[in-house]
């Protein structure tokens, strides 16, 4: 339910293909900043500060998963300062997600240095002066938007999710890809 004005800037991970998959815009026009072919983790948390004092009459969403999150928390620090409007939205999966569903389908699922313990996001960002929710139901998920949506200065929603090795994101070669195990690819067709 954003305006027309809404700005998204999307980390790379998990979050990333499926904005570009599902997003529709509502009016043309440079509203989406994607970091997919570069693959910076903790790109969108800062970029999204520079959004939105770029375009001060959006409302800016930056969208990030907690493996991002732990390179990048410090910039929301700057955005309490300056009493950004930034909605932050972490999803959380306790590991480099994408790293550890590459692990999995290519790898037979020998993980190394992917998971690491939860943390408490809505804390995290509550200790540099921001509003937060901590989300852990689907049920909760779009009055938490709309409560964000609504804010004046920079609010945090911490989303648990489940983990990517339980899921397939919209990804055509993790479909078509000739290297994985037959039964494997069957999985990831729609």
């Amino acid at each position: 339910h954003t305006n027309e004005n809404a700005l998204f800037v999307i980390d790379a991970g998990t979050q990333n293909p499926y904005m570009a998959s599902d997003y529709v815009t509502k009016k043309s026009g440079r509203r989406t900043v994607f970091d997919r072919g570069h693959g910076n983790l903790g790109y969108a948390l800062s970029a999204a500060i520079g959004a939105q004092v770029a375009s001060p009459q959006s409302k800016v969403f930056s969208m990030f998963g907690d493996g991002s999150f732990a390179m990048s928390v410090g910039e929301l620090e700057t955005a309490s300062r300056l009493g950004l409007p930034v909605v932050f939205l972490l999803f959380q999966n306790n590991s480099y997600g994408w790293i550890k569903k590459l692990h999995q389908l290519y790898y037979d699922e020998r993980y190394i240095g992917v998971d690491f313990s939860q943390i408490n996001g809505a804390k995290i960002a509550e200790g540099f002066n921001i509003r937060s929710l901590r989300i852990d139901s689907n049920e909760k998920l779009e009055e938490g938007l709309k409560w964000a949506i609504d804010q004046q200065g920079p609010v945090f929603l911490d989303i648990l999710i489940e983990p990517i090795t339980d899921i397939v994101p919209p990804v055509t070669n993790w479909r078509e890809d000739s290297k994985l195990d037959p039964s494997k690819r069957e999985a990831l067709t729609y």
